[in-house]
């Protein structure tokens, strides 16, 4: 069990609401069920309007999404999908919503895998994290709430992708997609299947039924095996391809100024003795896990929100829990809201969550060469 320490009470208490939601109640409150009924119908509304005017791209679309609050392992899903791609000899461009860090009213960034803006002309500040992640893998990215915007700004540069990868865009109807491809996190299996307040989905689950491809997330590969037979009909879904399972297993770390100079993970690496956890991500016990699984002696895990942008307090904080010899860990999208220097040489290793598919690689690799070859 790790003990974790959160940003303020605020956070805490936002952070036990949202592991209750992810319970399985018998039923939900009855105050709640009709709220529920209120957000899932403005969601089918909102969906009706966006996709009235959708927007075609000149490459194929395949879009990666899902209806939880988050943290069903997207970005990592995408990275896999764009790597099996380069490995069929086709490539891929990214298009990203930039999560708070791209103002919706100005221009969208269009950035090379050297990180340089070649289009908005950004600051460094303003590159979205999960945008980092791409560029470092040597992809090129397009930032915009709006994503057909996004796209047009890499156009402008000369990008033709042989396939277009849309980060979290099962609700963004807007652009016309010919692949969607869910992820169900583990975790959301046994939740209420309705949608907030009632239970921790952004649309009802039958929602899932517009879902080309459905992937499981968030196993390891005994919960995979006790899988093995799942297919639509016993997630209360129409008839389709049985979903695919995936987890995340350790990828090695790397020192911080390691990763940000875009040094490679060592598997091995050096032996971790007593170590703090930090991360501002969405699903922070996924982290968790995979440090439980490598055997580490995490003292304490700081939780901080989701995208959080670090400040020399929090600096001076989590340096402060270290003990004397120990090393602070993290994930690469933190590690991408760091900078050089945050760290003294030595005590701060970035890991990385490297997805693992247990069952439909080969079926996702058919969809990507048929798509590719379209």
């Amino acid at each position: 069990m790790i003990r974790r320490r959160f940003l303020h009470a605020s956070h805490a208490r936002r952070f036990r609401l949202a592991q209750r939601l992810y319970a399985d109640p018998p039923s939900p409150p009855a105050v709640l069920a009709p709220l529920a009924a209120l957000w899932e119908g403005a969601s089918r509304l909102q969906i009706a309007v966006r996709s009235a005017a959708q927007v075609a791209l000149d490459r194929p679309v395949l879009s990666v999404g899902g209806i939880g609050l988050g943290g069903s392992g997207k970005t990592p899903f995408v990275r896999w999908l764009a790597s099996a791609l380069a490995r069929e000899g086709r490539s891929a461009a990214v298009l990203t919503r930039g999560h708070g860090w791209v103002d919706a009213h100005g221009p969208a960034l269009a950035l090379v895998p050297a990180g340089t803006a070649v289009a908005g002309s950004p600051s460094s500040a303003r590159v979205p994290d999960e945008a980092r992640l791409y560029l470092r893998d040597g992809l090129t990215v397009g930032a915009h709430p709006r994503r057909a915007a996004a796209a047009a700004a890499l156009a402008r540069v000369g990008v033709r992708p042989d396939v277009w990868l849309l980060d979290d865009g099962f609700q963004h109807r807007q652009l016309r997609r010919d692949l969607d491809l869910v992820l169900i996190a583990a975790r959301e299996l046994g939740a209420t299947r309705r949608g907030l307040p009632a239970g921790p989905f952004r649309e009802a689950w039958r929602a899932l039924r517009r879902a080309d491809r459905l992937a499981i997330t968030g196993l390891d590969e005994g919960r995979a095996g006790t899988l093995a037979g799942v297919g639509r009909r016993d997630l209360g879904l129409p008839p389709g391809p049985p979903p695919a399972l995936a987890g995340h297993v350790w990828g090695g770390s790397v020192e911080l100024e390691g990763w940000l100079a875009g040094e490679a993970f060592d598997a091995g690496g050096p032996a971790i003795g007593p170590c703090v956890a930090f991360s501002g991500i969405a699903d922070p016990l996924g982290f968790e896990r995979l440090l439980l699984a490598r055997g580490l002696a995490v003292r304490a895990h700081v939780v901080f929100p989701d995208h959080h942008r670090y400040d020399p307090s929090d600096q001076a904080r989590l340096l402060g829990l270290l003990p004397a010899g120990g090393t602070l860990l993290t994930t690469e999208k933190d590690a991408a809201r760091l900078g050089s220097g945050w760290a003294p040489p030595g005590t701060c290793r970035v890991v990385r969550a490297e997805l693992r598919l247990w069952r439909g690689e080969e079926d996702l690799v058919e969809d990507l060469r048929r798509l590719a070859g379209a």
